[in-house]
């Protein structure tokens, strides 16, 4: 476990912005609220889902062991650090389960942040996360977009805080290529990054979409997510900053989570 208290650090966001100390608008107070609802249900009588405190803060941990790779932070060697509402995703994602299966609860995500909020920073070790240290036997893990070079931002910023954590990379035996990364003597388990016109043949335990507000269609988001099959708990998380598009598939998506 942790020695660090992440689900503490989320909590604190929830009751600041409930009390207005933080502020934030409205569909992020709703899910705060909809936080505090879920952990009144997990305190109750043969609860169907509960958090899981060591899960949390093990994904949380994680991401606060990988490095900055760009700017001023990663000249100075500094290690990412989870903010409040970071912390309260993470916390999100990876502590809550189901009580019969102790599967996450949650597998899909749309997390809207403005720009210049660490979307790269805060995805790249998600993928890192669920290929080498989520327990799935033969991982696909993407980062998707509909051109290449958006694609391989997230890939990319993954890649370089893999290449200065060495000794994960020992540990996860894994093997850095330019275009993947994979485990040495598998033949299966890939990170790479994924563009719109190489959908086929896919069977993924993580996706990170990156600007899902600059899809023009749901072609990328409706075969990664059809894709998933019997993965008892893979991720498809989209994350995005704000767009305009009414009627594709980002706004869709939005109107959905709402």
């Amino acid at each position: 476990m942790s020695a660090v208290d992440y689900v503490e650090r989320a909590e604190a966001y929830v009751a600041g912005v409930l009390d207005g100390s933080i502020p934030a608008n409205r569909l992020a107070r709703l899910a705060c609220e909809r936080h505090v609802r879920d952990k009144e249900h997990a305190a109750g009588l043969a609860p169907t889902f509960y958090l899981d405190a060591d899960s949390a803060n093990h994904a949380c941990a994680f991401i606060e062991r990988c490095p900055h790779v760009k700017g001023e932070w990663a000249r100075r060697g500094e290690l990412l650090t989870l903010s409040g509402w970071q912390a309260f995703i993470i916390v999100s994602l990876f502590g809550w389960r189901w009580t019969a299966t102790n599967a996450r609860r949650f597998n899909t995500a749309l997390v809207e942040v403005p720009r210049k909020n660490g979307k790269s920073a805060l995805c790249s070790p998600i993928l890192l996360y669920m290929f080498a240290l989520d327990g799935e036997a033969g991982p696909e893990v993407y980062s998707a977009a509909t051109k290449a070079a958006q694609a391989r931002i997230v890939f990319d910023s993954a890649k370089a805080m893999a290449r200065k954590m060495p000794d994960f990379v020992r540990r996860a035996a894994l093997k850095i290529e330019e275009h993947a990364i994979k485990v040495k003597n598998d033949d299966v388990s890939v990170i790479k990054p994924l563009e719109a016109k190489k959908l086929d043949g896919l069977y993924p335990h993580c996706s990170v979409i990156d600007e899902l507000h600059e899809h023009p269609t749901a072609a990328v988001y409706d075969a990664l997510d059809q894709a998933r099959g019997a993965r008892d708990q893979s991720l498809l998380l989209a994350i995005t900053t704000a767009g305009d598009d009414l009627g594709g598939v980002c706004y869709a998506q939005h109107d959905y989570v709402e």
